[in-house]
């Protein structure tokens, strides 16, 4: 019902009538063979690269959430944060899943994004295949794709997960849609739209999606008809077209809103101060020549280009008037091939969420915002040769070689270009000597120096990077991590203070600022900062645990206990701040209260260990030896490998009498690693069960 009959022509539906012939002949299939091989051949490389200091640490490495595997906690946390200014909860998903699968070992996180990145350049060609018979033009789009070196980055670059996950849901979304023009059916509308839906789960940039359906129809479906002025764009075939796309426009105004919350709390988004409007603009215009240049001479490839100081004008307003020159030429004078048109515009508007009018980050552009929009580049050229071939037979053979030969080219430069991942070194060494010394790729540098504890290095790094940016929060953090290490902890208070300036939300900041201030003994501006940290980080049981013993120094707890009920009311549902309320309450001897608040935030955070070791202790101290090993019980099920939890445990059934379970109690905490026989030969908890033989052999299991 759909269709318009003017415009659906014979070869277009010829064409997606034989999708399901298509999906299994011999051409089809070698060539996806193919493909996948060439991928895995131009990317190799990769496998054998570590993690880099870029991201990878928030990512993977230094991710506890990610690190615990899967469990509906985890997948709580995957939905609920915008850790590294993003929501993207099915990237966080697949990096849990690979951790799970692959532990620590960089090669198994590699092999998954190059897994997807092969998986792409297969599903590229089967959706190209849905409308066009041309096996060669299909295959050249998708090889020129798949090998092209501008792809390294999303797929050597672990942390940019994200980019090789939505890039499969944008391609199914794709092939499920040409279905859809096909059958109309119902279950295969969900289907996009589920696709859709995933791919914005995993990266939000795929929000230009309905824009790019709307452009298909234009052409190869040729559904929609822009002929005839207004009056023929509101017919209502065309308004049925569009209004098959409102879910999908809703669907993209509410992912946009989100990553913008997202990146605006993460502090991701700079001001206009920073970057002022009219020199985002200007880059905009230059970064989409860029991309064009790069992806015909991809050389001094970085993992981050500075943006340009002082702003170049001249280059600014050249590539204003190149990108409108052809986009006048593309709207007014190539009627007759509109793949010029679709091509084109799917380039300007896939690029356009990341084109830098809102920016994120300080880089000027980067490789991987090309995934999705340079395909567009592509079927252009591809299209527009095999149009200016048609009439000359005899350049056909030198046109397949040289796209060969192309192909192969690309092929090996992505395999020379992989090689720059192998570690934080070879990275950000190569970022210099491609775009000069920048602040990112110091900072990048520094990071590698003390994480091989090479300190006097690092710092030299870091304080460079500072130099050329004073504004970089990160740099300022990270020295204040090596003057602390170096025992000049007035020098890293300084530091810290510029990041968490710069940077309120700094949690990281903020948490070691207060270490430091605890380390000069001075409590209170410690437990200041502790507090933000819990602010920032509810369930993050660390700051929450070193503000308790700073407490517990403070002499006087009157300012104290009016700043804790202050932090309570202005977050009433935070776990950290009722633990430090007990724990207050706990030094001034008010048992009572300690225990509610302990109770408060166990009830805000059911896996909250330090509450629920304090109501351990509390009923312990009271008798109450039913309540305390429910305590420990539900310890123990939220870290089941403590040995001290199955300890404290045994205490407690040998208190009730109970041997034989105290017995259990005590085999595990000794197989989990307990090892304090001298507390064992002691502790008058365990007196109804010490004078035995068994107790004996326990003891002497304890090396």
């Amino acid at each position: 019902m759909l269709h318009s009959p003017d415009f659906n022509t014979p070869t277009i539906k010829k064409n997606m009538l034989m999708l399901k012939h298509r999906l299994f002949d011999a051409h089809t299939l070698l060539t996806i063979f193919l493909l996948i091989t060439a991928t895995f051949l131009a990317f190799s490389p990769v496998l054998k690269s570590d993690f880099v200091d870029y991201d990878d640490q928030i990512y993977v490495t230094k991710n506890r959430a990610v690190r615990a595997g899967f469990s509906i906690a985890s997948i709580k946390w995957a939905f609920g944060n915008v850790d590294a200014s993003n929501w993207h909860p099915l990237t966080w998903l697949s990096h849990i899943l690979d951790y799970r699968i692959y532990g620590s070992a960089p090669w198994g996180h590699h092999l998954s994004s190059l897994i997807l990145h092969a998986l792409n350049g297969a599903l590229l060609f089967v959706f190209l295949r849905t409308f066009s018979a041309d096996v060669w033009k299909c295959a050249i789009v998708a090889a020129l794709f798949v090998l092209h070196p501008l792809r390294v980055e999303s797929v050597a670059w672990v942390s940019e997960r994200k980019d090789v996950l939505a890039g499969t849901f944008w391609m199914l979304s794709l092939i499920g849609y040409m279905r859809y023009c096909r059958e109309f059916k119902p279950g295969v509308y969900l289907c996009v739209l589920l696709s859709f839906i995933c791919g914005l789960l995993a990266k939000p940039m795929v929000i230009t999606l309905p824009c790019v359906l709307l452009l298909l129809d234009v052409w190869p479906l040729q559904r929609l008809n822009l002929q005839g002025g207004l009056k023929r764009l509101f017919h209502h075939d065309n308004l049925k077209i569009l209004a098959e796309k409102i879910p999908f426009f809703v669907l993209s105004i509410l992912a946009a809103t989100i990553t913008i919350i997202a990146q605006n709390s993460g502090g991701a988004i700079r001001s206009v101060k920073i970057f002022p409007l009219a020199e985002r603009i200007g880059n905009a215009f230059i970064s989409y020549i860029a991309y064009l240049v790069n992806l015909i001479r991809p050389v001094d490839l970085a993992v981050f280009y500075p943006y340009p100081q002082p702003f170049p004008w001249g280059y600014a307003v050249g590539a204003c008037l190149i990108i409108a020159l052809v986009t006048i030429w593309v709207c007014l004078f190539s009627k007759g091939s509109r793949y010029y048109r679709v091509g084109w515009f799917w380039y300007l508007g896939t690029l356009a969420p990341v084109i830098g009018i809102i920016q994120v980050g300080s880089q000027a552009r980067a490789d991987r915002y090309t995934y999705i929009p340079l395909i567009g580049i592509l079927i252009l050229a591809v299209w527009g040769m095999g149009e200016f071939l048609g009439q000359r037979k005899k350049l056909r053979p030198f046109a397949g070689v040289a796209a060969v030969l192309l192909v192969t080219l690309s092929g090996v430069m992505t395999w020379t270009q992989s090689s720059k991942w192998e570690n934080s070194f070879t990275l950000f060494n190569h970022a210099i000597a491609a775009t000069g010394e920048n602040e990112v790729a110091l900072h990048g540098l520094g990071n590698a120096l003390a994480r091989e504890n090479r300190i006097p290095e690092a710092i030299g790094h870091y304080e460079r990077a500072i130099q050329m940016d004073p504004l970089f929060a990160e740099a300022h953090y990270n020295l204040g991590n090596m003057k602390a290490k170096t025992g000049i902890f007035r020098e890293a208070i300084e530091h810290y203070l510029h990041a968490v300036s710069l940077k309120p939300g700094y949690y990281l900041a903020h948490n070691n600022l207060a270490n430091a201030y605890a380390t000069e003994k001075d409590s209170l501006n410690a437990i200041r900062h502790w507090a933000e940290a819990i602010r920032l980080q509810p369930r993050n049981e660390r700051p929450a645990a070193n503000m308790a013993m700073a407490i517990n120094r403070v002499p006087d707890l009157t300012k104290l206990r009016g700043a804790i009920d202050q932090w309570i009311a202005m977050d009433p549902r935070n776990a950290g701040f009722y633990y430090a309320k007990a724990t207050m309450e706990k030094k001034r001897g008010d048992i009572r209260r300690a225990s509610k608040a302990f109770e408060k935030a166990v009830s805000h955070n059911p896996q909250f260990l330090p509450a629920l070791r304090g109501l351990f202790e509390i009923y312990a101290i009271n008798g109450d030896e039913n309540a305390a090993i429910t305590a420990l019980n539900r310890m123990a099920s939220v870290d089941p490998d403590q040995p001290t939890t199955y300890y404290n445990l045994a205490c407690m059934y040998a208190r009730q009498q109970k041997a034989e379970t105290a017995f259990q109690m005590l085999e595990t905490a000794i197989a989990k690693g307990y090892r304090n026989k001298a507390l064992m030969k002691k502790d008058t908890d365990l007196d109804q069960i010490r004078d035995t033989e068994q107790f004996n052999m326990l003891l002497n299991k304890i090396r």
